[in-house]
C-alpha cells in the first residue's frame, strides 16, 4: 500500500513525497524500495494501488509530459479495464503550477493518495501553513511519518521530491 502527499506552495514550487513499502494484501511486505514516482517533463507524478505492468513500463520508458503519461495510462486501461478503478495518482507540474489529484484539479494547498493518506493529510491540517518550500519539507516529513506510524501497510525508504518553479528538481532520500 501507499501513503503519497504532494503540498504546493504558491509562486515557489511544490514538494511531494511517497513511500516504498508494497505489501501484498496487507499480509506481506514485499519490498520497501519500490519507486512510486516518475519524472515526466516539468510534472512530477506519484502512483498508489495496484501498480503491477503499467507501472513497470512507465519506469522502463518514462513518459515526457503529462500528457504523455495520461495517453499511456488511457491505452494500458484499454487492455486492462479494471486499472482506472484499483489506482490513483498524484502530479503536480511546476511549469503550471497545478496539482491534480487523477483528473481532478486542486485548488488546496495539499492532497494525498494511497491507504496512509488520511493520516498524513490530517497531520499537514494540524500544521501552520508553509509559505516556503523548505517548510513544506519539513511538514511533510512529519507528516510521512505519522501515516506510516498509523498505517503498517505504509513505510520503507520515502522520497521526497522538490520541484520549484525554476532551477532544478531535487529528488532525495530518506
Amino acid at each position: 500500500m501507499t501513503v503519497g502527499l504532494a503540498y504546493v506552495v504558491p509562486g515557489e514550487g511544490a514538494v511531494l513525497a511517497c513511500d516504498g513499502r508494497i505489501t501484498d494484501d496487507h499480509s506481506s511486505i514485499i519490498t520497501d524500495n519500490e519507486r512510486k514516482y516518475a519524472i515526466c517533463g516539468s510534472s512530477a507524478v506519484l502512483i498508489a494501488g495496484r501498480v503491477g505492468n503499467f507501472w513497470l513500463q512507465v519506469q522502463r520508458n518514462t513518459p515526457k509530459s503529462y500528457d504523455a503519461f495520461r495517453k499511456k495510462l488511457s491505452k494500458q486501461s484499454e487492455d486492462d479495464s479494471e486499472l482506472l478503478d484499483e489506482i490513483e495518482w498524484l502530479t503536480y507540474d511546476r511549469k503550471s503550477g497545478v496539482l491534480n489529484l487523477c483528473d481532478t484539479l486542486i485548488t488546496h494547498p495539499f492532497i494525498g493518495i494511497g491507504s496512509g493518506s488520511s493520516f498524513g493529510v490530517g497531520a499537514l491540517e494540524a500544521l501552520p501553513r508553509a509559505r516556503s518550500l523548505e517548510t513544506a519539507s519539513k511538514a511533510l516529513d512529519a507528516a510521512m511519518d505519522i501515516a506510516i506510524r498509523r498505517n503498517a501497510a505504509c513505510g520503507g525508504e520515502i522520497t521526497m521530491i522538490t520541484l520549484p518553479t525554476t532551477g532544478s528538481i531535487d529528488i532525495r532520500k530518506r
